[in-house]
Order: structure tokens, then C-alpha cells, then sequence
């Protein structure tokens, strides 16, 4: 979770091999837990021949972190920091001396500790991050284990970074099927977006539904005591996100819900290039990106014969179209289902009342202003101004037609040229012309 966190420092942290890593991961576990009232380490990618660092998950610091915060933090002055997200220094400090590390990056949310390895550790010759000593073989260097230790507001939240993390990077898989339907999840929780207003404002748009683990994993149709019990390799990973409700071979046929951060993965090879290998489809250039057959990745379980290419330029433009409507139409199916299994329409029904509301405030203050400077009566910014003004009257409802949120589209128009004309009579009464600051000056 913490990357390479000591690029800058001339420090050899190898890649540990899976014995080295349960034994560090159980030991360090124990250590943390002495710390903090919960502690846990997200599901590893099954299969995976090495390790790059020992990710660790903490909620609740004990009494006795929390009185060594605060008794640090009286004596410089400062607030503690060990209940919110962040962590401070006395608390780095702690952990640092607990693990037995000898470099610590800055306090952060995720802050990350190097651990020299014991003679009996075992790792592979690929370093995570090798120093710039190229003259220093790397059996002759010390090595290290990054330990990164990410402390969470809650206990809710700890499970649920834990499951955005799971399995190596399983929420790459189901972040884009989610998408397909208007999902979407950060690291607090699973949000819905409303489709009128994502193409203008997506943070705005999203609507939060849950926090919790096990009931995003049955909104998507997911078993939870699969998911709980493990997989034995990643074909079973990919095998256990195609049996999501909102799973549709279209879309990964398409890529259409490929964000800049999914293409980075597939361009890399990782997760998200083995779950198209699986499929058994390939990949067309697009952008510059780079085409390889199934065929020809080492180590592919994948269904070969199934193998064909992925591209959207071989849709027709009709295909194309009718993919978008059935696309519309499950995504508004799964928002009014989701509104209603969580609780929340009378978000939504709010959210939108006022989004339309913003919006024909918006749209009359611009036709105004356009108005004035289309008809040369006033310069652009006062024009602006002019406009601005009418839209404080219409939100504090000074002006008497201003009811303006349930008229028609006509009506509408109706209004923006009688503000346009009481206002161009307005500017010849003042002397034609003029923007408003000239005037002033009379």
C-alpha cells in the first residue's frame, strides 16, 4: 500500500520470499496488536511467488499509545493525532521501536517502516528498491522489509480497505463491472451515481449506499463465504467476479468502462491483463498501447480456444448504439433498485431537486448575460454582473415570476428576454452604451 516508500534512501528491500513473509507477517501482527485493539492485513493474491512489502491495517490504539501521544503532544504544544487518520510522531516513534525498524517514513495516514532481515530470511535477487551503490552486490548488503502500517478512523473501515485491497487487486475487476451500472467505490465506501448529473459533476454525483463488506459483496450477487474462504488461484479470483450479477462479457469485449488507471494495469501485465487472458480475448492497439496474444503470456490458464481480439472499432456504429440504450436502461434498473435496498430516495429525490434547481438558475443567468452582449447593450463583465445579480434575486426569491423551477422550457425562454429587456432599459436610462463602472464615473 505504501509503494516503494525509501526510493531516496540507499537501502536494498528485497523481494521476500511466501515462507519469510508469513513468518514476518504472523510476527508483526502479534507486535502490532499490542498496539492497537485491531489489526489485520488484506487478502494476498493467491499464488504469488514473492512479496515486496508486509501491508498492515490498525484500528483503535490501546490506552497506553494514546497517553504516549498526548504526553508528547502537551510537551511540544501540539495536538495528538493517534484518533484521527493521521498519525504523529510520537505514535511512529512507538511502532518503529516495536517492530525493531531503523528508518520510518514521515507520519501519514500509511506510514511505512524498514525492518532489517535475520539471517534465516529468505528473499530473491529482485530488489524492490536497490540503492544507487552500484559497486555493492546484493548478497553483501543489508537487507530490509518494508512494512507499511495504514491506520484507519474505525474498525468498519479497516474491513472495508482491507476488501478494497483483497486478493492482489480484485476491486480492479469489480470497480469496472460496477461501473457498467453506476457503482462506484473509494476507501470509505460503495456509492451509486446519478447519471443526470456525473457528465457535469461526478463527486456530486455519487450517492452513498453502504460501508459495509457483506452487503456490497450481495448487491453485486457475490458470495460472501466464498469471498471469506479464500481462493486457491487467481482463476478462481476471476472465476468468482464473472459470477456477479452485474458481470456482462459485453463490456470487457468493449473495454468500455476502462478508466486511465485500468489501462495503465492492463498495459502492465498484472491482474487485470489475466483476467482478459482468462476470458481469452486480446488486445488491439489503441493509443499507442501494445497487442499480445493470449497464446503467448507464460504461465496462461486462460480459455485459449476461446481466444479473439478486443476492440471497439469492430462494433458497428448501430451495435454500437444499441449496446448504449440496453446499457442506459440497466444502469437507471440498478439506481432505483439500490435507492430503495438502502434507503435512499429521499437522498436522491434531494440531490436531484436541487441539481435541477442549480441548473435552471445557471441556464437563466447565462442566457441573460448572453442576451445583453449579443445585443450589444454592455460589456461582457457587466453583462456578468447584471446577471449575477438576478440570480441572487431568483435564489432569495425577490422577484415575483421568479418561480421559475417548474416552468417549461418556453416559458423559460420567456423569462430570460423580459430580464434582458428590463435590463437594457435600465442601461439606457443611465446613458446607453456604457459598461456600469464607466457610469459610476458620471
Amino acid at each position: 500500500m505504501g509503494g516503494s516508500a525509501f526510493k531516496t534512501q540507499d537501502l536494498f528491500l528485497p523481494r521476500l520470499k511466501p515462507q519469510t513473509y508469513h513468518r514476518l507477517k504472523a510476527h508483526h501482527h502479534s507486535t502490532l496488536a499490542k498496539l492497537y485493539a485491531h489489526v489485520t492485513t488484506p487478502p494476498e493474491a493467491p499464488g504469488k511467488p514473492s512479496y515486496g512489502d508486509i501491508d498492515f491495517l490498525v484500528a483503535e490504539p490501546l490506552p497506553h499509545v494514546v497517553q504516549n501521544s498526548r504526553r508528547a503532544a502537551a510537551a511540544s504544544g501540539r495536538s495528538a493525532g493517534v484518533s484521527g487518520k493521521l498519525m504523529d510522531k510520537a505514535t511512529v516513534d512507538l511502532i518503529k521501536a516495536a517492530l525493531g525498524a531503523e528508518y520510518a517514513r514521515p507520519p501519514e495516514t500509511t506510514t511505512s517502516y524498514a525492518v532489517p532481515l535475520g539471517e534465516g530470511d529468505t528473499y530473491t535477487s529482485e530488489a524492490e528498491d536497490v540503492g544507487t551503490d552500484d559497486n555493492v552486490s546484493a548478497e553483501s548488503r543489508k537487507a530490509y522489509a518494508q512494512i507499511d502500517v495504514h491506520v484507519c478512523p474505525s474498525v468498519e473501515n479497516m474491513h472495508w480497505v482491507a476488501f478494497k485491497h483483497s486478493y492482489g487487486d480484485m476491486w480492479s475487476l469489480l470497480g469496472m463491472i460496477g461501473r457498467t451500472r453506476g457503482l462506484v467505490a473509494d476507501e470509505e465506501r460503495l456509492c451509486v451515481k446519478v447519471a443526470e448529473i456525473e457528465p457535469r459533476n461526478k463527486e456530486l454525483s455519487k450517492i452513498e449506499l453502504t460501508r459495509d463488506v457483506g452487503e456490497t459483496l450481495r448487491f453485486f450477487g457475490l458470495d460472501c463465504g466464498v469471498y471469506e474462504n479464500g481462493f486457491e488461484n487467481l482463476n478462481a479470483v476471476y472465476g468468482y467476479v464473472t459470477t456477479s450479477r452485474f458481470y456482462s462479457e459485453m463490456y470487457f469485449r468493449r473495454k468500455a468502462y476502462m478508466n486511465s488507471r485500468d489501462k495503465k494495469k492492463l498495459r502492465k501485465r498484472d491482474m487485470m491483463s489475466g483476467f482478459f487472458e482468462y476470458l481469452g480475448f486480446t488486445v488491439e492497439p489503441e493509443d499507442g498501447e501494445q497487442v499480445w496474444e493470449t497464446e503467448d503470456i507464460e504461465g496462461s490458464e486462460g480459455p485459449k480456444s476461446m481466444s479473439r481480439r478486443v476492440s471497439t472499432s469492430s462494433l458497428g456504429d448501430e451495435e454500437k448504439e444499441r449496446e448504449r440504450e440496453l446499457e442506459r436502461m440497466k444502469r437507471e434498473e440498478v439506481l432505483q433498485e439500490a435507492l430503495e435496498k438502502f434507503g435512499k430516495r429521499n437522498v436522491y429525490d434531494e440531490k436531484v431537486r436541487l441539481w435541477r434547481r442549480d441548473c435552471r438558475i445557471e441556464e437563466i443567468q447565462k442566457g441573460v448575460a448572453e442576451g445583453l452582449v449579443a445585443g450589444e447593450h454592455c460589456s461582457i463583465n457587466s453583462a456578468r454582473r447584471r446577471a449575477k445579480k438576478i440570480r441572487k434575486e431568483i435564489q432569495s426569491g425577490e422577484l415575483e415570476d421568479a418561480n421559475v423551477f417548474d416552468m417549461t422550457e418556453s416559458e423559460v425562454k420567456v423569462f430570460i428576454e423580459k430580464r434582458v429587456k428590463e435590463n437594457v432599459k435600465d442601461i439606457l436610462s443611465r446613458g446607453g452604451n456604457q459598461s456600469d463602472s464607466e457610469k459610476g464615473k458620471k
